[in-house]
């Protein structure tokens, strides 16, 4: 039975969520329709994904906060605070991009100082950084 009634509590927990999500993302939308300059019908749903990209990005864009922008703050807030209560460190937001690869020409011989072991050696990336 008290599994039955903790389904139940569970059940009713994430509809809960989901149709605030489904408010908020709504809400969201309206707003984004209107300083558009249309109503939420006639709006394209390509343009709404264009704006969402940018605002996650963090791209600077006038007007108010939307209710998205400040349940997603919140979350960010709560994931920062449970991490300093854990004692880790919140993960980093710079990115490093590595190149797109150049195509290299065979070479027939190994370079001044290099053994084959180090020719044959494969490049491991771990984490950000390429190490050969």
């Amino acid at each position: 039975m008290f599994l039955v009634r903790r389904a139940i509590w569970l059940l009713r927990l994430y509809t809960n969520v989901l149709l605030a999500a489904v408010l908020i993302v709504a809400v969201d939308v309206d707003m984004q329709a209107k300083a558009a300059g249309r109503s939420i019908a006639t709006y394209d749903r390509a343009a709404y994904v264009a704006t969402l990209q940018q605002r996650l990005r963090g791209e600077a864009r006038a007007g108010r906060a939307t209710p998205l922008d400040v349940s997603l703050m919140a979350y960010q807030g709560v994931v920062k605070a449970r991490l300093a209560i854990l004692g880790l460190e919140a993960p980093s937001e710079d990115v490093a991009l590595l190149s797109d690869p150049a195509p290299v020409a065979p070479q027939h011989g190994l370079p001044q100082g290099a053994s084959e072991d180090e020719a044959t050696k494969p490049c491991v990336r771990r984490n950000n950084i390429l190490s050969c």
